[in-house]
C-alpha cells in the first residue's frame, strides 16, 4: 500500500479531525471503488461476489400460507 502524505490538518500534533472531515474523505476513497470493491466492503464475501448472479422467483409453499381451500379458488368464477 502506498502511503499518501497527510493534509496539514492532519499532521501529529494537530487535533483530530472532524466528523465532517472524515465523512468527506471517505466518500473520496469510495469514488475509486469499483463494483467489486464496494460489495466486498460492504460485507459480502468473495465467493458472493464472484458468483454470477441467478435470479429465481421465489417459492412459497401454499400450506405454509394456512389457506382454506375455499380461499384458493378461481376468482373470476366468483
Amino acid at each position: 500500500m502506498v502511503r499518501q502524505e497527510a493534509g496539514h490538518d492532519l499532521l501529529p500534533g494537530k487535533k483530530d479531525p472532524t466528523p465532517e472531515q472524515i465523512h468527506a474523505r471517505c466518500m473520496e476513497v469510495q469514488k475509486t471503488w469499483n463494483r467489486r470493491t464496494r460489495m466486498l466492503r460492504s460485507g459480502m464475501t468473495r465467493a458472493e461476489v464472484d458468483r454470477p448472479f441467478h435470479w429465481r422467483v421465489p417459492q412459497v409453499m401454499l400450506a405454509d400460507l394456512a389457506l382454506t381451500e375455499d380461499m384458493l379458488s378461481d376468482p373470476l368464477t366468483n
